[in-house]
């Protein structure tokens, strides 16, 4: 950090801390919340899907986030894209048709991405030398967050709230974390951290290698897992097993949960067990956990299923991440840009097709997708672990 800052780097870090956590509670109470809206709005299952990837499609543009954080500086569109999510917040709230709140989901999902893109470099140049351990914390406060969303929304719920409800108290949230934010964007030391020179024009050199597509096949299948679970395990809950929304919001709070715990505990094992090994081995419990969590009826020992897919799914992401690192050491920006645009392609893709298929048989019926794609995940990984074997051999 440069002499003339004055802010002190914890309060930083508090503010990018709680600014991941809180958009981590933004993002899983869309699954919390989508039954409900789904039931105002008269919409159909295969509609609700449609609903639900306006989220994930607001991710698409997460490129132009880490651009123009390169250009600008972490901090100041670290704030700007809290703003962008407090008005997302505001407007999800307030909209009465399934047509306004398609493009105000797709907002959050664009502020949820220019959160990640931004505070990332944010991080790193704060922390130097100790970012791998920053960036492994920064991500595991938006496990702890989306862990807190689905129970504060089954509470809210509970007390006779409604959704909209708990829509408006993230906003109060953003809100406040604006204005505590206001004095880091005073400093200009603070302001410009994370600006870079590097344009991040690699897709292309990527692009001829068949590894890249590897990667990006394990992202697609990645996010299109997580994101189908948070969008549709609480609706498999309250209408094939019969659970409270209480129960439901458990449930996913507790996948999100073990995800951000899971990222403290895993995130050095892959390191000595190696990327594409530790991909492979995790994807696999996780669809193991998954297929347990939907064919169990208890709803003690389903919650417990649910836990574990989250605690495998873990360190899947962050590890997606170090394999295009390492395989891409000069592109790494350009890799991470494009892993979220393929991911985020491939959690719309997963939430419309549960969705379509649950209408027309039954969520019992569309939610296995979930295993089938836990488990391409670590395909990806074995046919990286095959081609890294094969060029070894060369």
């Amino acid at each position: 950090m440069s002499k003339d800052v004055r802010i002190p780097m914890a309060y930083a870090t508090a503010i990018c801390l709680a600014g991941m956590a809180l958009a981590g509670i933004s993002q899983s109470e869309l699954g919390f919340c989508l039954p409900f809206m789904g039931k105002e709005y008269g919409l159909a299952l295969g509609a609700m899907g449609i609903l639900a990837s306006s989220w994930s499609l607001g991710f698409l543009l997460s490129p132009i986030g880490g651009h123009l954080s390169d250009r600008y500086g972490g901090m100041l569109m670290a704030w700007a894209s809290l703003a962008i999510l407090a008005l997302a917040m505001a407007l999800i709230s307030s909209s009465n048709s399934a047509l306004m709140a398609s493009p105000a989901l797709f907002v959050g999902g664009m502020g949820v991405g220019f959160v990640e893109s931004s505070m990332t470099p944010l991080m790193a140049g704060l922390y130097g030398r100790r970012k791998g351990l920053a960036l492994n914390a920064l991500h595991a406060f938006i496990g702890i967050g989306a862990f807190i969303g689905p129970i504060f929304g089954g509470l809210v719920i509970g007390l006779g709230g409604s959704w909209r409800d708990i829509y408006r108290g993230c906003l109060m949230a953003y809100v406040a974390l604006l204005a505590l934010s206001l004095p880091i964007l005073r400093s200009r030391g603070l302001r410009a951290l994370g600006r870079s020179k590097n344009r991040g024009r690699g897709a292309l050199a990527m692009a001829r290698s068949p590894e890249f597509y590897l990667i990006m096949a394990s992202s697609f299948f990645y996010f299109g897992t997580e994101f189908g679970i948070n969008a549709w395990l609480p609706a498999f809950l309250l209408s094939a097993r019969g659970a409270s929304a209480i129960e439901a919001g458990l449930a996913l709070g507790a996948f999100w949960g073990s995800i951000g715990l899971g990222r403290f505990a895993l995130g050095g094992l892959v390191d000595r067990v190696g990327y594409r090994e530790s991909i492979a081995i995790l994807s696999a419990l996780s669809a193991a956990s998954i297929l347990l969590g939907l064919i169990i009826h208890g709803q003690t020992l389903a919650l417990l299923a649910w836990a574990a897919s989250g605690l495998w799914m873990a360190a899947v992401f962050p590890t997606i991440l170090a394999w295009a690192t390492d395989s891409f050491p000069e592109y790494s920006g350009s890799a991470s840009g494009a892993i979220f645009t393929f991911g985020f392609s491939g959690a719309a893709f997963a939430q419309w097709l549960i969705g379509f298929v649950g209408e027309r048989a039954s969520l019992s019926h569309s939610m296995p997708y979930l295993v089938a794609s836990a488990l391409c995940i670590g395909l990806c990984g074995l046919a990286g672990l095959k081609m890294r074997s094969d060029r070894g051999r060369l």
